[in-house]
């Protein structure tokens, strides 16, 4: 591990005979004493109480720093710039003395050539530098940050990047005027999991939950429960593979940890696990799955996966189709309904017919044009308005159905964008999800339950909320 200490170097943080030297007199006083040597320097007992109590701290903590960083002002000439404060010299005398100490690598200095009082200006700088001084340390790295010296802007902004950027291996340092050694600020730990936490949740409202669970795991120092950790990466696991309609992995995942969980969060758990249970003689039934194809191609058009969310509603208009076969007493050969009973179709000279004039084989696995034209055929010869509502939903996803067979999911190349649906959809692309939970609703009788995701993301809230 390479150690890193990055010190501001304040106009008040050297001493000269155990005095200070006025702020205003730093450049000045800095520039005559760095003419000196290291001989001379120490004959004039020159002192960097504050940074020098940081340099022992982090030598006592790891034996060594393989680079001291020292951000010293030295500004050019301009409006509300105060050259005369600057501490360049100062951090220009330090790396002399310094750089002879056991356990100390190299010295670099930064300049700031803006006004060092400026937070917006130091916040700029060191997110341009401190990515540009620590270029060369091979990671990982362990950062500590004295955020004593220097103006409070630059404190600041130290503490802020040094956060931001170094996450977990930064460790910010503070030295007040009267202690003998640094304080360790806990608050650097708090903001970054705050940070972890809202990028967490970011993931989760993404339903990008690949990204979510490389968090939890690259991570899980971070949070006061281990417990806790390990049922949120489980639940990420469980809606991966959910997603992927992989339901007996999703339902495998949760077994280990809902032990660990109580109250209302193993009450969610055990929920989400029992919804999937099934068994090779109960398997999930049309009206489950065809609900899970709303959730997922919900989630797919929420990220703007135009493409997956034609394939998912593509099988939505199937699985509704086959839906209907069923209540239309269409006969099957096999359980999973994925051929017609061959008998049953050639019991029907019209209905042969049909198949005839559209070309279609009843005899292969049944497709979404097949299970179409049965259920036409049906209701038509049954002369009944009962699912007139739903095919006339049905109807509307016809040009989006189109569009997804002229894609790669298909047979074609063509791309797909939301202007594209809008276009094919002839409304608001937004309005597809409600259409599809509505027709759902008129097929089964019921409305279609909430989205498992959602339902997924409100247990990891909570047990992020308290964490």
């Amino acid at each position: 591990m390479t150690v890193v200490l990055i010190c501001n170097v304040g106009s008040r943080d050297i001493q000269i005979e155990g005095k200070l030297t006025p702020p205003d007199q730093a450049r000045q006083v800095g520039e005559a004493l760095d003419a000196l040597d290291v001989s001379e320097l120490k004959m004039k007992q020159i002192a960097f109480p504050i940074i020098q109590q940081c340099i022992d701290y982090v030598k006592r903590e790891n034996c060594k720093i393989d680079k001291l960083l020292l951000i010293a002002s030295d500004q050019e000439q301009g409006p509300g710039a105060k050259p005369e404060s600057d501490t360049i010299y100062y951090a220009r005398i330090l790396k002399k003395l310094v750089a002879g100490q056991h356990g100390v690598g190299k010295v670099k200095l930064a300049h700031v050539r803006n006004n060092p009082a400026d937070y917006d200006e130091m916040i700029t700088f060191c997110n341009r530098q401190l990515p540009l001084s620590l270029a060369d340390c091979v990671e990982p790295l362990k950062v500590y940050l004295s955020v004593s010296g220097g103006t409070p802007a630059m404190n600041f902004a130290l503490f802020l990047v040094g956060i931001e950027k170094y996450g977990k291996n930064a460790e910010p340092l503070y030295v007040s005027r009267n202690s003998s050694r640094p304080i360790r600020l806990q608050a650097g730990l708090k903001i970054f999991r705050k940070t972890l936490q809202n990028s967490l949740i970011t993931c989760l409202e993404s339903y990008d939950y690949e990204s979510a669970f490389q968090l939890l795991k690259d991570n899980d120092d971070l949070f006061d429960s281990r417990n806790k950790q390990k049922i949120m990466q489980s639940l990420c696991t469980y809606a991966k593979e959910r997603a992927t309609f992989n339901f007996k992995a999703a339902e495998n995942c949760l077994h280990s940890v809902i032990e660990l969980a109580e109250g209302r969060t193993k009450r969610s758990l055990i929920d989400l696990r029992d919804v999937l249970c099934s068994s090779d003689c109960v398997p999930l039934s049309e009206a489950f799955l065809v609900e899970e194809v709303i959730h997922n191609a919900e989630t797919k058009f929420h990220k703007g996966q135009y493409l997956d969310f034609l394939s998912r509603l593509f099988r939505f208009q199937e699985g509704c189709l086959r839906f209907l076969a069923v209540s239309l007493n269409v006969k099957f050969d096999r359980k999973d309904l994925k051929y017609l009973d061959k008998n049953w179709v050639e019991s029907s000279p019209e209905l042969m017919a049909e198949f005839d004039k559209k070309r279609l084989s009843y005899d292969r696995v049944v497709s979404r044009p097949v299970l179409k034209l049965v259920v036409e055929y049906l209701l038509a010869k049954k002369g009944s308005t009962e699912f007139e509502g739903v095919m006339k939903s049905l109807h509307q996803f016809e040009k989006l159905t189109e569009l997804r067979n002229k894609t790669i999911v298909a047979h074609d190349y063509v791309g797909v964008d939301r202007e594209l649906l809008e276009t094919s959809f002839e409304d608001n692309p937004n309005n597809i999800i409600p259409l599809m939970r509505q027709t759902f609703q008129l097929i089964a009788g019921k409305e279609p339950r909430s989205n498992c995701f959602d339902e997924i993301n409100k247990v990891c809230k909570e047990l992020l909320k308290n964490d």
